[in-house]
């Protein structure tokens, strides 16, 4: 039986984001994290019954016992999504999906209140309003939000708008944001990892993003804090519903508040589409996020769907040990040395991911690895480009553990492109292991 990446070997798949999918019930495949792992499951069953005696995988040896490789890999699968499914916030949103039974959820904690000076705007922008009526917000996403900001104002009830803190990039966080710049000469304020995909949105390929830049004007340490008429405030890197996210610690008359953007719910975790590049590891991801408000101690969190959630210390620990054993499951799952491997589909990458170029003109590329192991690793990229371009050779480069490597790459674009938009490929071989064409970047030619 050939069975392309149904399996890669005993117990293992190639990759997971694959199975990116709506579980039935669902309205989108945005929520849907291992949504087709029972449909893989049964695919697999499907090849058993034709009792082959040997399977033939794309990645992977011949497997000559397919039984007992497909009973080990539905074992992992299993295990790994009911770990998964006992913190999923989507099963909080589409009730009755997923049965309680198989992996029960953690239980709503008890419901907690604003202080004053946090004010709900509309959907997801708050406030955080001084005594003397100046408001700093939370994300900007909706006209709504922009409409009742102007009644406030009208109203009295806030005298002006200073600042805009964005916790991530995802447009019904962002899209308003330059229209409160403009019109409320506010300053935007993020932690540092959010800068560029805020103010170069095209050079990413990510869910939800909202094409237009926005300038950042108070870029952010991870830990550094600022004091803004009463208040403290201190940001930091807080990667839980996407890598691109941070977190915001408002301190001010002994109540800490934690605006957490996407990456809670009561008591749910938002880790659910594998393209927001949600890692596993206990410095990166969502066990970063509980250390870290372990650390804090916050006495509240301020979701932006959901308005002020409860925190407990118990149920961070709670959170904090079963992802570390959702490393260990996940781990089982892949022939990489780390499971961020085949659970990140931007490990190797293009940047810009967009682009627009004049016929004829030099072309700038960047090859971007991400090296999720523990030691350096080698890999040999090459571009390649539709008939009419001039590519560079391939290039071999040694990428640093834990980091994201960068190989530049300057094409010169056809002088009479045959079309006005052009694909290039990035193709990869990593460790000798040849991952074919695995990026690519869009190229827009604009008339001559």
């Amino acid at each position: 039986a050939f069975t392309g990446d149904l399996i890669y070997g005993a117990g293992k798949l190639w990759e997971f984001y694959s199975l990116q999918k709506r579980f039935p019930g669902m309205r989108g495949d945005y929520w849907g994290f291992g949504g087709a792992v029972e449909e893989l499951i049964a695919s697999l069953d499907r090849v058993l019954e034709r009792k082959p005696e040997m399977m033939v995988p794309s990645h992977g040896a011949v497997i000559e016992n397919p039984t007992a490789a497909i009973g080990e890999l539905k074992a992992n699968l299993r295990a790994a999504m009911d770990n998964y499914l006992t913190t999923a916030a989507w099963r909080i949103y589409f009730k009755g999906i997923f049965p309680d039974r198989r992996a029960p959820l953690l239980k709503p904690l008890a419901e907690v209140s604003y202080p004053r000076w946090i004010r709900n705007i509309a959907s997801t922008t708050k406030a955080i309003v001084a005594d003397d009526g100046s408001a700093f917000l939370s994300d900007c996403g909706f006209q709504v939000a922009i409409n009742e900001i102007d009644k406030l104002l009208a109203a009295g009830e806030i005298r002006s708008v200073d600042g805009i803190w964005i916790t991530h990039y995802h447009d019904d966080h962002t899209q308003m944001v330059n229209v409160a710049k403009r019109k409320y000469g506010a300053k935007v304020h993020v932690e540092r990892h959010l800068v560029d995909i805020l103010e170069n949105p095209l050079a990413y390929q990510m869910p939800c993003l909202f094409p237009e830049s926005i300038r950042v004007d108070r870029p952010m340490e991870h830990g550094e804090s600022i004091a803004w008429k009463g208040f403290r405030l201190t940001a930091y890197h807080f990667p839980g519903q996407t890598l691109y996210h941070d977190g915001l610690l408002v301190e001010r008359d002994g109540v800490k508040a934690f605006f957490t953007g996407d990456s809670f719910a009561n008591f749910g975790i938002d880790d659910y589409c594998s393209q927001n590049r949600c890692f596993l590891g206990p410095e990166v991801g969502y066990q970063k996020c509980f250390k870290l408000l372990l650390e804090v101690k916050a006495d509240l969190l301020v979701a932006a769907h959901w308005g002020p959630v409860p925190i407990s210390q118990e149920y961070l620990r709670r959170a904090l040990d079963l992802f570390t054993e959702r490393e260990k499951v996940f781990a089982k799952l892949f022939p990489w040395e780390n499971p961020n491997f085949g659970l990140d589909p931007a490990w190797i990458r293009c940047y810009p991911y967009r682009q627009k170029v004049l016929p004829g003109g030099m072309v700038p590329v960047e090859a971007r690895v991400y090296n999720h192991a523990a030691r350096p690793k080698q890999a040999r990229l090459e571009m390649r480009a539709p008939a009419g371009w001039t590519s560079p050779p391939a290039v071999t480069a040694t990428i640093a553990p834990r980091t994201e490597g960068r190989i530049r790459f300057q094409l010169r674009a056809p002088a009479s492109p045959e079309r006005r938009r052009q694909v290039l490929g990035l193709a990869a071989t990593v460790e000798g292991v040849r991952l074919g064409e695995f990026a690519e970047a869009i190229v827009d030619f604009l008339a001559a």
